[in-house]
């Protein structure tokens, strides 16, 4: 604001050099100067909502919402063109397949798709709106990595075996069947790869999304709020992304409010497996088993979606689906929500164990 100011002085000095007297003119000279200073302080304004001086460049929120905006269009578009594509020679018998298996297959095409196009929006976003790479979004891939995944994976079966055996335990569930294949038309063999792909697509793109980009950008502008310390801000993400990861969910089938809540429970499991690594390898891992021994081991329904198949078909008995979460599946009960807890216990008592690098939160 000196410096507009400085100018206008230097301009009206060049403009009058001799001593203005006249009240009129001092007048319209302070009301220029005054429109001026004014304009100024507007300019300073939005690059306040918008810009970060600090950090030169735009603020947190804002790379969010762009981020959104140019991911919408690049994983809309090709799905939608292949989809119409294959639609379109298979009606004209350029192609030939059942029904059950062109559905599938489309699955899997678009399950390579979608992440494919979410990661090319993160990285797309983090050149040009967070100036990082994807190392930074948790990404390094080196040995620790991949050892931190397996983990998540054990994890996530350990937690998902847990679920069953109370349920079996305390008979709420019981076992009806082994190999199982609920589709018409498709072998077990294709079901089970079909199955396991799904898993580490959704897996893939949701912990990219929620916990790799979301979760880092929103702790960095709460961070930025003058009332909230560093570990404050990082709950607050965590509590964020987690409770959107459950909102996200309250359009499935056998959807209920105890429903969302567990899945705002899991999401804060997952955000805990990011928050203790600073990296995707454990939470993409968790993620992954969490949902494969749920709908593909045990036979439950993932989120209301009842998989295609499964190596054991159970039975629910009883109707305390407010304990084994009914239709929607244990995620949708107590039961879920317990293990849910069991697993950020676990992830926080042994963090020593898994290694920690900076950038996304300081030490808990």
């Amino acid at each position: 604001m000196n410096q507009e100011t400085k100018v206008i002085h230097l301009t009206f000095d060049y403009a009058f050099p001799t001593r203005i007297n006249s009240p009129s003119a001092t007048f319209t000279i302070q009301t220029l100067s005054h429109v001026v200073s004014v304009k100024a302080r507007s300019t300073m304004g939005l690059e306040n909502i918008f810009w970060n001086n600090k950090e030169k460049r735009i603020k947190a929120s804002w790379r969010i919402i762009f981020q959104l905006m140019m991911m919408v269009p690049l994983v809309a578009v090709p799905v939608v063109a292949v989809i119409r594509l294959a639609e379109y020679m298979l009606k004209k018998e350029v192609i030939h397949a059942s029904p059950e298996i062109f559905d599938k297959v489309m699955d899997i095409v678009v399950g390579i798709l979608v992440p494919f196009m979410v990661l090319m929006s993160v990285k797309l976003a983090g050149k040009y709106l967070d100036k990082r790479t994807l190392r930074n979004f948790g990404f390094s891939l080196g040995r620790a990595w991949w050892r931190q995944y397996m983990y998540g994976i054990l994890l996530g079966g350990f937690l998902m075996t847990f679920v069953f055996l109370v349920e079996f335990i305390f008979g709420k569930v019981e076992i009806s069947g082994l190999l199982v294949v609920r589709a018409a038309g498709i072998h077990l063999l294709f079901a089970s790869l079909y199955l396991i792909f799904k898993a580490c697509s959704v897996s893939f793109y949701e912990e990219l999304i929620s916990r790799g980009y979301h979760l880092i950008n929103l702790k960095e502008g709460l961070t930025g709020s003058s009332w909230l310390t560093d570990k404050q801000a990082i709950f607050g993400a965590m509590l964020i992304t987690s409770s959107l990861f459950g909102l996200f969910h309250i359009f499935n089938d056998n959807a209920t409010v105890l429903s969302t809540i567990g899945l705002i429970v899991i999401g804060f499991l997952f955000a805990t497996a990011f928050v203790v690594t600073n990296q995707l390898g454990l939470p993409i891992g968790l993620h992954l088993s969490w949902n494969l021994f749920q709908g593909f081991v045990y036979g439950y329904p993932v989120s209301g979606d009842h998989e295609i198949a499964s190596l054991i078909a159970n039975s629910q008995l009883g109707d305390d689906d407010w304990f084994t979460g009914g239709l929607f599946g244990p995620e949708g009960g107590v039961i879920g929500i317990l293990a849910s807890l069991l697993g950020i216990v676990i992830l926080v008592l042994c963090r020593n164990y898994f290694r920690c690098a900076s950038g996304v939160h300081a030490r808990i």
